[in-house]
């Protein structure tokens, strides 16, 4: 027999969608079966994004949970996306992946102090199925910024791939590269990779049903939460080892598709686990805390005093929309918490141009923003909201056109100066140009990792004082 087939399952951008995750094991193993029956290798692989502290699984076990499933799956190799690189720390990362039986392939992240990669990862995997030898590279989204405050060094993805390929070019047959980089940079990718590899996207949750040819080289990507399973097949030439044909398609998976009873049973024995975490105590609130979209209100004010004080700035700015509901009074847990402030959104720090504030003041106030619905960037909420601001006064005309309602602001006692830059704690999402572009115009940026919002506002909430002072209001509408 001179054909080789070999059958390529994969998933990408799951974000902790615990529900779909029996759908895919049921389907893979289904598969994995059907096709190992008539002698045709199956490979499964996972690009990263799987995690996403937004769900209580995944918050309460630190990840745990993601990792059995993926035992569970039989998964073959994964790479790590930003939201299993940048909202883990080093040290739960190597508890995480130590001694799993799949490999993790990462080409582009090293440890800042030994610039060695990861213990728990590989930069290459090479494999060889009946003579055909396959090279497996990782890649993942190179924000250095973020990353180099969690203790590793991030480097351009092309330039790793570009490597390891010459690298081995002799010894490889078939290039297949894990990408958890986004569609843009794939495209680069594919500029650097022989003609006929093979890359399996994700992070920026494109679905392609039947692949994306970049040039000689097929991109698949099954778009995100779980939605979907990809299955690339690839004919090889056992005689020459060269690729014949690759074809791409893409599996939906419905409610009502059967449910892998193993994965249940793991999801359920880490649901009790995590919910002991999470009912936690964590402070006892005296009196409501109201959260609004469209006006100032005490959480708002609470979180954004919270940015306020962790950055040392003269000003605090955060969009209500992080927060998702009203803190009761009685004892508040570390699962209500979450509930209520779920993003993986850092503090960040910079300087902004005083008519750079008075212009997102200005759009805060504008219905368009406070109701725009935001996706991705770590936010995990509804809708914008306005922006919850602290030490700021601002007196507004509720009854001006749009853009022209701000009268006067204060920054503590002094009127507000367009011309003179100020400090910000902000939250790292602004820096993208996401919710309120303007944010995005300042300088010195300092990011502020592993903390969320959730953690610095967990503190603020156990000090009364911090949370009588939330109560106050800043933003005066004039009659």
């Amino acid at each position: 027999m001179t054909e080789l087939v070999v059958h390529f399952l994969h998933t990408n951008d799951i974000h902790s969608r615990i529900d779909q995750m029996p759908l895919i094991a049921h389907k893979v193993k289904q598969l994995r079966r059907q096709w190992e029956a008539r002698g045709e290798p199956v490979i499964t692989l996972d690009l990263g994004d799987h995690m996403d502290r937004m769900h209580p699984l995944t918050e309460g076990t630190e990840g745990e949970v993601n990792v059995e499933i993926l035992k569970t799956l039989g998964v073959d190799l994964i790479t790590i996306g930003n939201n299993e690189g940048l909202t883990f720390t080093k040290d739960q990362l190597n508890r995480l992946y130590r001694q799993v039986p799949f490999s993790i392939v990462v080409s582009n992240l090293f440890d800042a102090e030994t610039g060695q990669p990861p213990a728990w990862a590989r930069p290459y995997v090479l494999r060889q199925i009946r003579g055909v030898r396959l090279g497996f590279i990782g890649v993942t989204a190179a924000f250095q910024a973020f990353y180099r405050l969690l203790g590793w060094d991030v480097t351009s993805p092309t330039e790793a791939v570009a490597h390891w390929v010459q690298q081995f070019f002799r010894e490889v047959d078939h290039w297949v590269v894990l990408s958890h980089i986004g569609i843009h940079e794939d495209v680069r990718l594919a500029e650097v990779l022989p003609s006929g590899s093979l890359i399996f996207g994700a992070h920026t949750h494109n679905l392609f049903p039947e692949g994306e040819w970049l040039g000689d080289c097929l991109l698949a990507e099954a778009g995100r939460y779980g939605e979907h399973l990809g299955h690339v097949e690839v004919r090889y030439d056992v005689r020459t080892r060269r690729v014949l044909r690759m074809k791409a398609e893409i599996l939906e998976l419905k409610p009502d598709v059967p449910a892998d009873p193993e994965t249940q049973a793991v999801i359920q024995r880490y649901r009790k686990q995590a919910a002991k975490v999470l009912s936690q105590p964590t402070a006892w609130i005296d009196q409501p805390l109201e959260i609004r979209y469209d006006a100032e209100s005490d959480l708002g004010n609470l979180l954004a005093d919270s940015l306020r004080r962790v950055t040392g700035a003269e000003i605090g700015l955060v969009n209500s929309g992080q927060l998702l509901d009203h803190i009761p009074s009685g004892l508040l847990s570390k699962g209500m918490l979450h509930q209520i402030c779920p993003s993986p959104i850092n503090p960040c720090r910079a300087r902004l141009k005083g008519e750079t504030l008075l212009r997102s003041l200005e759009q805060s106030l504008m219905k368009e923003f406070q109701e725009r619905t935001v996706i991705g960037f770590g936010f995990r909420g509804k809708v914008l909201g306005n922006l919850s601001s602290s030490g700021l006064r601002v007196q507004y005309d509720p009854t001006a056109p749009p853009g022209q309602k701000v009268r006067q602001v204060w920054v503590g006692d002094a009127p507000l100066d367009p011309q003179r830059w100020y400090t910000v704690g902000m939250i790292d999402m602004f820096t993208f140009g996401v919710g309120y572009p303007e944010l995005k115009n300042g300088l010195d940026f300092t990011f502020y990792l592993p903390e969320f919002l959730r953690d610095i506002l967990e503190k603020d909430l156990q000090v009364s004082a911090y949370v009588a002072a939330a109560r106050r209001r800043d933003w005066e509408a004039l009659a």
